[in-house]
């Protein structure tokens, strides 16, 4: 899961990107909807499994989180906040969003999350709470979790319980 997969599911076009900390936050909607932070210029973060560019997946009135975002006292080093301050000195940030209700922005960011946690069996990097898991996605994690000898064994019998 990187950003390009996420302006797919989402339909944000490519261009939406805007540099991070971002000065024109009074022209950000207030409305609420998904935002997104990932690092600038496609630069990747290696992941337990795999690498993205994502950092931060968050949904609210965006303009109200981009500015707690941008207001964050970095030196505490508490919460988040010096995550992303640490990936923005290496790497840049860039920041999108997308408008929508709140409960569709609450789902699509529990499905991102969720995604996420499937192909790299972790969060985004400043993202702390887990996203509510389908059965589905707690057993494909519990089998990615395994060493691909017992995953087989494991797959094995499960074949001769459906036969």
């Amino acid at each position: 899961m990187n950003s390009q997969a996420v302006e797919g599911k989402l339909g944000l076009d490519p261009t939406c990107w805007k540099p991070w900390p971002y000065t024109k936050l009074a022209e950000v909607p207030q409305s609420p909807g998904i935002y997104l932070f990932r690092t600038a210029k496609g630069s990747l973060i290696p992941r337990v499994r795999g690498a993205s560019d994502l950092v931060y997946i968050g949904s609210g009135k965006i303009r109200d989180r981009l500015k707690a975002h941008s207001r964050q006292d970095w030196k505490k080093w508490t919460g988040t906040g010096w995550v992303i301050c640490l990936i923005m000195r290496e790497k840049g940030l860039e920041v999108g969003w997308r408008e929508m209700a709140e409960a569709q922005a609450r789902l699509e960011e529990g499905e991102i999350l969720e995604q996420f946690l499937v192909d790299h069996f972790e969060l985004p990097p400043a993202n702390r709470r887990k996203p509510r898991i389908s059965s589905v996605t707690g057993a494909v994690l519990a089998l990615h979790s395994l060493a691909k000898e017992e995953r087989t064994r494991v797959l094995e019998q499960a074949r001769h319980l459906v036969d």
